[in-house]
C-alpha cells in the first residue's frame, strides 16, 4: 500500500540581481528544517512509493510569475500548479506562492537521487536534490508486485522531449505555418486573424475547422494560418499572422496588440513554445509570462497566466495541402466526433478498430478467442473519452493471449492511487480465473502505468485489475526478471511527448506449456511489442513512412532466473515473434518496420 508523504518546501527566489549569498535569494524550509543553501537536499524517509507537494515562493517585483518543474529522472514526476497566492516576503518584497505536486515510484533497487529543478521563465532557477533510500522487492503475496519496480533512469535521448515539462525548442525548430486549435463544446476552433488598427488591443477570434485523422485540410482555413519565425534568441519566436502583422503584448493587458514590424519598444514580441503531455502546447510571451489560451468568459482567445484551455498545434505539411497535429494524443485525442463505442464488434479478420495503432489483427478461433476493449471516463483534450486497453482472451487456456494499449503520460498524471480492485472482466459472459496457488497475479499492462490520476473515479486503474489483464507469474519473475524489462521500457514512453503503442502477451511452447493451475494453462513465456515514431518525427505513426518508425519485440522464458543476462539478449524483431505466436502485430500500421530492430534505441 502506498504511503503518502506530505513534504512541504518553501523556496524563495529573488528577482534578477540577487545571488546565493543574499538573505532573500533562497530559503528552503521543511519539517525538520533544511539549512539555507543553494542546493538543498531532500532525503525521503522511505523506499515506498510516495506522493507529496512542494510549496514554493518567488520573490518578484511584478506579482505574477510562470514557473516550470523538471526532473532529471523518470521516477520523480513533478507537475506545477497554476494556482498563485500573492504575499509579501519577510524582507518586504512582493512574493508569489504556488505549488508543485509530485509522484515517486517505489524503489526496489539501490539508493538513488534525482535533481528537481524549479525554473522561473526569464529569471532564475533553483535545484533540489531528492534522495530515496534503497528498497527490496515487495512481497505482496497472491497479488504480486505488479511490476511497479524502480524505473529510475535518465532520459535516454530517444524521446521527443525531456522529462516533463520540456525545455523550449532550439532556435528555428518551430519555424513553419500553424493552426492553433481548441476543442470547445464539441467543435474544433482555430485561431483566425481579423482586420484592425495596429494600436488597438483585441482578443483573437476563432472559426470552426474539421479535424480528420489528426489533420486539417488547407481549403477553407486560409484565414487561420499563423506563421512562426525564429528570432535571434534561442527558443524564442515571433508570431506573424496571415494578415502579415506581428502579434505582441503590452503591459499587463491580456489582450493582444499587433504591429507591422518589430520596432515598437512598448510591445513584447517574443514567445516560447513547450509541448505538454496532454497534446497541447504552452505558447508563452517571454517578457510578460502570459500564455495563449481559450477563455470561456469571452468565447475567444486571450493571453493569461490563469487556468484555461491551451491549444493544439497543427503544422502545414511540405506539400502545403494540410495541417498535421505536432503532438497528437493517441486514440482520437484530436479527432473529434463521438466517443469511442463501448460495445465491441465481432472480429473482422483484421483489427477490432481501424484507427487504433496498437492493435494486432484478430484471429478467429470459434469458442476459444474472445475480444473486447475498455473505455475509461478520462477524457482527451478534445473531450472524447480515452480508451484503456484491448484484449484477446483464450477460453481454452483460461488466460489472456495479449493486451494492447497506447502508452502515454496522459495515463499516469494525477494523484489517484492503486485500487487493487481485482475482478472478472465484465465484458465477457464467462468467469475468468484470477488467483493461482504458487503464483502471483501478474499484470500485463502494469497498474503503475494506469495510475487513474486522470479521473477522480479511479476507473482507469480499476480496469487494469480485471482478470483479462492478469496472468499467473512466478514471484521472482514478476518482481525482478520480467519487472526489470518493464522498468526499462517504461522509460522509453514516459520521456516522450508522443504515444508509444504496446502489446503485452503470453506464449506457450509445445514442450512445456502443459501445467494447469486453477483452470489456467500457465504461460511458458511472456512478451511485449513496442512501436513508436522516431525522435524528431512529429507525426501520428499511421501516417509515417517505414524509415520514420521503429519497433521491437522482447520475449522472456517464464522461470526463476538464477542470473539474468543482458536484457538485449531477449530482444528480437517483431516479424520473428509473429512466426512464433501466429499473431500479426500493428495491423493498422502498414509501414511498421517489423523485420528490423535496434535494442540500444530502446534502452536495452
Amino acid at each position: 500500500m502506498k504511503r503518502l508523504l506530505a513534504l512541504f518546501v518553501v523556496a524563495a527566489l529573488a528577482f534578477a540581481g540577487f545571488g546565493c549569498d543574499d538573505e532573500a535569494s533562497l530559503m528552503v524550509d521543511t519539517t525538520p528544517t533544511i539549512s539555507v543553501t543553494c542546493n538543498p537536499t531532500i532525503n525521503l524517509p522511505s523506499s515506498n512509493a510516495t506522493e507529496g507537494t512542494l510549496t514554493y515562493e518567488v520573490v518578484h517585483p511584478i506579482g505574477e510569475v510562470i514557473a516550470t518543474a523538471e526532473s532529471s529522472a523518470s521516477w520523480l514526476r513533478p507537475t506545477i500548479s497554476t494556482s498563485l497566492t500573492h504575499t509579501t516576503s519577510t524582507l518586504g518584497y512582493p512574493m508569489v506562492t504556488a505549488k508543485i505536486s509530485y509522484k515517486i515510484s517505489a524503489n526496489k533497487g539501490e539508493a538513488r537521487e534525482a535533481t528537481l529543478t524549479i525554473r522561473y521563465a526569464g529569471y532564475s532557477s533553483v535545484e533540489l536534490t531528492v534522495r530515496q533510500p534503497a528498497g527490496s522487492p515487495e512481497d505482496e503475496g497472491d497479488e504480486g508486485d505488479d511490476n511497479e519496480g524502480d524505473d529510475d533512469g535518465e532520459d535516454d535521448g530517444e524521446g521527443d522531449d525531456p522529462v516533463t515539462p520540456p525545455t523550449p525548442p532550439a532556435t528555428g525548430e518551430m519555424d513553419g505555418k500553424y493552426l492553433m486549435v481548441w476543442y470547445i463544446n464539441g467543435s474544433h476552433l482555430a485561431a483566425t486573424t481579423v482586420n484592425h488598427a495596429s494600436t488597438t488591443p483585441y482578443y483573437v477570434l476563432t472559426q470552426p475547422v474539421t479535424v480528420s485523422n489528426h489533420t486539417i485540410a488547407v481549403a477553407g482555413n486560409e484565414s487561420a494560418i499563423w506563421t512562426v519565425e525564429a528570432t535571434a534568441k534561442s527558443g524564442e519566436y515571433t508570431l506573424k499572422g496571415s494578415d502579415n502583422k506581428y502579434y505582441a503584448m503590452k503591459g499587463d493587458y491580456k489582450s493582444f496588440n499587433t504591429d507591422d514590424g518589430l520596432a515598437n519598444t512598448g510591445l513584447s514580441y517574443h514567445w516560447s513554445f513547450a509541448s505538454n503531455s496532454d497534446g497541447t502546447w504552452t505558447i508563452m510571451n517571454v517578457d510578460k509570462q502570459y500564455w495563449i489560451q481559450w477563455d470561456g468568459n469571452f468565447s475567444n482567445v486571450i493571453s493569461s497566466s490563469a487556468a484555461g484551455e491551451k491549444p493544439m498545434l497543427f503544422k502545414l505539411n511540405a506539400a502545403g495541402t494540410a495541417f498535421e497535429n505536432l503532438t497528437p494524443v493517441e486514440g482520437g485525442g484530436d479527432e473529434g466526433g463521438t466517443d469511442d463505442p463501448v460495445t465491441p464488434p465481432a472480429p473482422t479478420g483484421k483489427t477490432l478498430v481501424s484507427g487504433w495503432a496498437e492493435l494486432p489483427e484478430t484471429l478467429e478461433k470459434a469458442g476459444d478467442y474472445y475480444y473486447t476493449w475498455h473505455i475509461t471516463d478520462a477524457k482527451y483534450s478534445n473531450g472524447n473519452k480515452a480508451r484503456n486497453y484491448s484484449v484477446c482472451y483464450s477460453k481454452d487456456k483460461m488466460c489472456t493471449m495479449w493486451v494492447a494499449a497506447p502508452m502515454h503520460k496522459f495515463y499516469i498524471k494525477g494523484s489517484h492511487g492503486r485500487t487493487d480492485d481485482y475482478g472478472t472482466d465484465p465484458n465477457f459472459d464467462f468467469t475468468q480465473p484470477g488467483k493461482w496457488s504458487g503464483y502471483t497475479r501478474g499484470h500485463l499492462i502494469a497498474s503503475n502505468n494506469r495510475h487513474a490520476g486522470v479521473t477522480s473515479s479511479g476507473l482507469v486503474n480499476r480496469q487494469a485489475f480485471y482478470y483479462s489483464n492478469i496472468a499467473p507469474q512466478l514471484s521472482n519473475f514478476n518482481s525482478g526478471d520480467w519487472g526489470s524489462v518493464d522498468n526499462v521500457m517504461d522509460q522509453q514512453w514516459e520521456s516522450r511527448s508522443d504515444t508509444t503503442y504496446a502489446v503485452y502477451g503470453c506464449y506457450w511452447d509445445k514442450a512445456n506449456g502443459k501445467e494447469i493451475v486453477s483452470g489456467t494453462k500457465v504461460p511458458t513465456h511472456y512478451y511485449m511489442v513496442m512501436l513508436r515514431a522516431k525522435a524528431g518525427v512529429n507525426k501520428w505513426v499511421v501516417n509515417c513512412s517505414k524509415d520514420e518508425l521503429e519497433c521491437i519485440a522482447i520475449m522472456m522464458e517464464h522461470k526463476n532466473w538464477d542470473s539474468l543476462p543482458a536484457l538485449s539478449t531477449f530482444a528480437m524483431s517483431v516479424a520473428d515473434l509473429e512466426k512464433l505466436t501466429g499473431f500479426v502485430y500493428f495491423g493498422n500500421v502498414p509501414n511498421a518496420p517489423k523485420d528490423t530492430y535496434k535494442a540500444s534505441s530502446w534502452g536495452l
